[in-house]
């Protein structure tokens, strides 16, 4: 049976929100957001990059040629790669 944790669509919400409000984003902005709205906790934290490429498939965001050390704590500034939003905001 797949949980929501095993769902990478579920944070789809979330990538989108973060692609509107930042100009560029990594995973670890992703799941700073998800750990503030108590979303399902992921496994293993390399999962996070697979919730972003879930959201690029859904065509939510797209990666950068570039990458940046992780700000996240307890991920030794481990590099990750900058994505932005690949579609305009609606404009209500």
């Amino acid at each position: 049976m797949m949980t929501d944790k095993d769902n990478m669509s579920v944070y789809h919400k979330l990538v989108e929100f973060v692609a509107n409000k930042l100009e560029t984003f990594t995973s670890s902005d992703i799941r700073l957001l998800a750990e503030a709205k108590n979303y399902p906790v992921l496994d293993r934290p390399s999962q996070w990059g697979n919730v972003v490429r879930s959201a690029q498939a859904a065509n939510i965001c797209k990666p950068l040629d570039r990458f940046e050390k992780s700000r996240y704590r307890g991920t030794n500034a481990s590099p990750r790669l900058v994505w932005t939003r690949s579609r305009k905001v609606k404009n209500d």
